[in-house]
């Protein structure tokens, strides 16, 4: 089940885990978020870390989390001072 917020939306999490291999490393699931330039941008998601954020990386740019914000799916960057 796909869940919709305004424009923005995140596929299920069932689709977080590999059929084949068990494991989240190899994620199918996608979203449609937006981006603090107010961009709507494909990531893709891994299993959520806690309640408010999931994981997230998009096809070019940082990594990152999705959480919600302003009604909205919205993706943060993380700072490379974390790594």
């Amino acid at each position: 089940m796909t869940q919709h917020l305004g424009p923005t939306w995140i596929q299920a999490e069932e689709l977080a885990y590999n059929t084949y291999h068990g494991s989240a490393s190899r994620s199918e699931r996608r979203g449609l978020v937006r981006f603090p330039n107010g961009k709507l941008c494909l990531v893709r998601l891994g299993v959520a870390d806690t309640f408010f954020t999931i994981p997230a990386k998009p096809s070019h740019g940082p990594i990152g989390f999705v959480m919600v914000e302003n009604d909205e799916f919205a993706f943060c960057e993380v700072s490379h001072a974390a790594y």
